[in-house]
Parts: structure tokens; sequence; C-alpha cells
């Protein structure tokens, strides 16, 4: 069992080779600010090699199910997504072939302003948590939260353009900077380049990536290659497709 935690961890974390960094919790909770998918959609197919990552939505309610294939066993990993009354995520629930594995439920204020999420295992014993999500005043984007792991707190800061893009992500741990992220973004929005640095803020690797769109302006190619120096030739490539079905 505590291995195959470890897996869904990573997995929920990665989500086969997300380039965000500090996305501890599932995605759908959209602590990375990631560009949105335009238009009314049904269901998205992604075709990773590992398998597909399948999102099912719910015309009102938004995503309510995110399905992918277990990283050794292949079992089927489902993530459901449940909502409150005003529409806010209540909780990401996750299952192995029907099992349930852990839950994730989010902490709201008065004012329905999400302000923490708490994991918990089958048992409902907590597993990691955030200690606080701080908003910036004016945009209303998350500027700052901390992750509770049973090593201490790392905290994770946003940084974003005029845009709104997210350029920067700085994690550090003991008020020590550990580790981070420069992020470049294409005319839609889209991350382009992604450079990881050390804890010394030296790069420690650079995503690159390319984009074909569809019609409403969503990607349905993505090219990556992940160099450890832009003077060496990559060490990953990686092409997903997606498909994408919108309500009619």
């Amino acid at each position: 069992m505590k291995n195959e935690l470890i897996t869904i961890l990573f997995l929920l974390t990665a989500a086969f080779f997300m380039p965000l960094s500090g996305a501890v919790f599932a995605p759908e909770w959209d602590l990375d600010s990631t560009v949105k998918d335009k238009g009314s959609i049904r269901r998205i197919v992604e075709r990773y090699p590992q398998g597909d990552v399948v999102h099912v939505f719910d015309r009102v309610k938004g995503k309510i199910l995110r399905t992918f294939p277990e990283e050794k066993s292949r079992r089927k990993v489902e993530c459901r997504m449940f909502y409150r009354k005003d529409g806010r995520l209540e909780k990401v629930a996750t299952f192995i072939d029907g099992k349930l594995i852990c839950t994730e439920n989010g902490i709201y204020d008065d004012a329905g302003i999400l302000r923490g999420i708490r994991r918990v295992d089958a048992q409902n014993k907590d597993m990691i948590s955030t200690t606080m999500l701080v908003y910036d005043e004016n945009s209303g984007r998350l500027k700052m939260y901390g992750i509770q792991t049973p090593q201490g707190v790392v905290d994770y800061y946003n940084e974003y353009d005029k845009k709104g893009n997210l350029v920067f992500v700085k994690g550090y741990f003991r008020n020590k900077f550990n580790a981070g992220a420069r992020y470049v973004h294409d005319s839609n929005g889209l991350i382009k380049e992604v450079f990881r640095l050390n804890s010394r803020m030296q790069n420690a690797g650079i995503l690159k990536n390319e984009y074909l769109l569809d019609g409403n302006g969503n990607w349905i190619e993505k090219k990556s290659l992940f160099y450890k120096t832009l003077k060496q030739k990559p060490i990953f490539a990686e092409t997903v497709t997606r498909k994408i079905e919108y309500f009619k």
C-alpha cells in the first residue's frame, strides 16, 4: 500500500511529466494558474506514451472525472471531482480499480475563498495539507501557499506578468530557497519554455514546448523536448496529442 500511495502522489503531481513545479495537489485546484481551455468541452483524451489521460466535463460544473493508468500495473486510476452548492470544487477523490485511495478536501472561508487543501487516506488519516493560501489583493491571483510535509513546511511563491501568466515559482524550505521554475509563454498564454532551477538558482533543466491548436484555440498536439543544457542534445522527447469533444 505504501508504494501504491507513493505512485499515486507522483502521478497526481507529475501527470505524465507536467512541467509545473509545486503542483503537489490535483491540478483541478489550479494552484499553478494554467491557461484554461476555451469553449464548452465535454471530453478530452490526452494520448501519452504511458497511456491515455481522459478528462470528462459537466456542462455546468466543469471537470467531474480524470482517469489514467497506474504507472507500473496499468490499473485504472480515477480522480472524481465533487462540487459545493456554490459551484466551487469541494473535494477530489482518487480510486484504483474502484477502491478509494485518498481524498483531497478544500477548506474555504466564509466568503467562499479557498484557504487550504487537506489530503487524507481511505481511513481519513492526514497525509498532507496546505498551511495557507494567500492571494494578491488587486488581481486575486494565488500569491503564496505552504505545503505541510513530514519534514516540515515548504513555501511556494508565485509571480505573474502583466497579462496574468505565471512566470516564476519559488520554493523555500526552512526559509532557504530550495528549487524553482521560470516560465516563458507564447502569444496564446501557453507555456513555451520552462527553466528548472536548483537550490543555487542555476538551471537544472530546460523544457521546450511546441503546440498545434484547433479552431477554438485549444492545443491538440504538444511536442516537448527536455534538455540538461541547450548546448547538449535533449535527454527527453515526447509528443502528446489531444482529442477534444465539445458540447453541441
